[in-house]
């Protein structure tokens, strides 16, 4: 399957392959807003070094906080074109800050694309790779039981998540085809 264009979570295993998705979101306009996780400590940095990121302009704590304004970036940046985040440096960081990282992007990335605004993310990563598929395994199995409920009010449901460009059946687990 070739991978989108956005709405997906990108693993890719060095910053080369991703020149050509952050070069796409240059040309139509789209912000690319780097990460680079290598220093950070704890989840109080990363908690610190994500409000940096999304140039966050209100008092922000907690991730759940992250989530919601990491999905309104709108309000405060030119959106119109879309976002990537690019996350660097997460395979030196701790295995509790790099799982924290990856458990949030599927939410994120699921509120930007009921919005339909596109946002992707590129991670580049090799040595952490298991941990960080078993985590969007787990982010994703929670947003397709949301998107499930009878109730809910948006679509909403996984997000299909690439390894050097090839879907990740088990990751991304009941991801719908674009309509």
């Amino acid at each position: 399957m070739k991978p989108a264009t956005s709405f997906a979570i990108h693993l890719v295993v060095d910053a080369c392959a991703s020149e050509p998705a952050l070069e796409s979101v240059r040309l139509r306009g789209g912000a690319v807003l780097e990460l680079d996780v290598a220093k950070v400590e704890d989840l109080d940095a990363l908690e610190r070094a994500l409000i940096r990121t999304f140039h966050i302009p209100y008092p922000s704590r907690g991730f759940q906080s992250l989530i919601d304004y990491g999905s309104s970036l709108g309000e405060w940046m030119d959106s119109t074109r879309g976002f990537m985040l690019f996350v660097t440096g997460i395979d030196g960081c701790p295995e509790p800050v790099a799982r924290q990282l990856v458990a949030i992007l599927p939410f994120m990335i699921d509120r930007w694309r009921s919005i339909g605004i596109a946002y992707d993310t590129q991670i580049v990563a090799t040595t952490s790779r298991s941990a960080l598929l078993d985590e969007l395994r787990s982010s994703n199995s929670r947003l397709k039981a949301f998107g499930e409920l009878p109730d809910r009010v948006v679509e909403s449901g996984p997000v299909p998540v690439y390894v050097d460009g090839v879907l990740d059946e088990a990751a991304s687990a009941g991801v719908r085809p674009p309509s």
